[in-house]
């Protein structure tokens, strides 16, 4: 036995309401998915350009950190002492040393080992004035390598920011399906009620919808039941 027509127009605009409720909360979701996802990007992206920036800073305070500045004239003074200790053992001798007097033999070692000794001496005084240079060029370097990197994040963080507008016009578009099924219900039941009431004031009382309609009607409403969008 069909439903009167004014129960089905009651059913099909009550379910109407619910899928379009439903495809709105869809939407709704969707796009506070894709706003939070992208907020969670720029901070992740923030916090690496953060990590940059403080490691350049520390780069700077090292230049005035008396440790590190004696790390890098020691090293300079060790890479000098290596070349020097470094040369072959015939370095600065001439032929038939060995066969020289011993007096000869004894001056060409005292004036070599003052040589030595003032190569020495002159190492270290070039490693005071190059160590800090090796500095200044080493923070040179990674103060540049860190600011190519903030910049390439700052790129990512835009492109990023530029594809959220792309999701959320995405999102707008999630339960379209059951908006478009809402609001063909809400349109079924209006038609119902407004047949109804027509059918009523010209016959005394409410008229019956065709079979053939209430059917299909009764169709619709079912599945929007058994889908859960009617209690």
């Amino acid at each position: 036995m069909c439903l009167p027509a004014l129960a089905l127009a009651a059913i099909a605009t009550v379910a109407g309401a619910g899928m379009s409720y439903a495809g709105n909360e869809q939407a709704k979701d969707a796009g506070l998915s894709a706003l939070h996802s992208e907020e969670n990007r720029q901070q992740a992206l923030t916090a690496q350009q953060q990590g940059y920036l403080d490691k350049s800073n520390a780069a700077v305070q090292s230049l005035q950190d008396p440790n590190a500045q004696n790390a890098a004239i020691d090293n300079r003074r060790a890479q000098f002492v290596n070349a020097l200790n470094g040369a072959p053992s015939t370095q600065g001798s001439l032929p038939g040393d060995s066969s020289a007097p011993q007096v000869v033999q004894d001056a060409a070692a005292k004036t070599s080992g003052a040589q030595h000794a003032f190569s020495l001496s002159q190492a270290g005084n070039e490693a005071n004035l190059a160590g800090f240079g090796d500095q200044m060029l080493g923070t040179n370097i990674a103060l540049n390598r860190d600011s190519a990197s903030i910049g390439q994040l700052a790129t990512t963080k835009q492109d990023s920011a530029n594809v959220l507008n792309s999701e959320l016009a995405a999102a707008k578009f999630k339960g379209g399906d059951l908006r478009g099924l809402g609001s063909l219900a809400q349109m079924v039941g209006g038609a119902l009620a407004g047949g109804s009431l027509m059918g009523a004031g010209a016959a005394g009382g409410f008229a019956p919808v065709g079979a053939a309609t209430n059917s299909a009607v009764s169709t619709n409403i079912a599945n929007a039941m058994a889908a859960g969008f009617v209690p």
